[in-house]
């Protein structure tokens, strides 16, 4: 069995001039997904290793940044990606949309496999759970993506194409707005 990882790009369209900006990612009508969908991230064990402590065999090197969990706000599009949509009981399933019951839901809420997600978008309603075919979600900022790949001595040539294109990506995006107007937000599935 192969472990992967969905990895998004959000970005804060907050404008950093402005008097109300006091720290990047708190208002959430201004944080976007970059594209719609996610990068695929397969196999790339080190990588991994790196960002993550899902794959920390005996005595290796732990990461330098701890799985944090979803970040406080998100983006709509993102919560869209990652969460069920909760049903009445009796309720046809939606077609193309992930869906659950919501005695299933409140099963697995108990079972602490899920959790609701729509104050993550700044909504009261309790109409979203989190994907628990997902696990080990956590972000980084792009100098934490960095460090955290420079602390496990992996080298560029090391790293996937994938891995690659989200970087050179994220380095883009910052040179044309700032440090942390961007953050890779990820989860392991598989």
């Amino acid at each position: 069995m192969s472990i992967d990882i969905e990895l998004f790009l959000e970005i804060d369209r907050m404008d950093r001039s402005s008097k109300l900006f006091k720290k990047p990612f708190t208002n959430v009508n201004k944080i976007n997904l970059l594209a719609e969908g996610s990068f695929l991230i397969r196999t790339d064990y080190s990588f991994f290793s790196a960002i993550s402590d899902v794959l920390i065999e005996t005595g290796s090197q732990k990461p330098l940044i701890q799985s944090r969990g979803l970040p406080k706000y998100i983006s709509k599009e993102l919560m869209r990606n990652l969460s069920l949509l909760i049903i009445k009981d009796d309720e046809a399933l939606w077609n193309g949309i992930e869906c659950i019951s919501q005695k299933e839901a409140e099963k697995n809420i108990e079972k602490n496999k899920t959790f609701y997600m729509d104050d993550k978008i700044g909504m009261k309603t309790k109409n979203n759970v989190f994907n628990y075919e997902y696990y080990s979600s956590s972000w980084l900022y792009l100098d934490e993506l960095l460090d955290a790949i420079k602390h496990h001595e992996i080298k560029k040539e090391e790293l996937g194409d994938t891995v690659q294109i989200v970087i050179s990506i994220m380095k883009n995006w910052e040179k044309m707005n700032g440090n942390n107007s961007i953050r890779c937000v990820f989860c392991f599935s598989g």
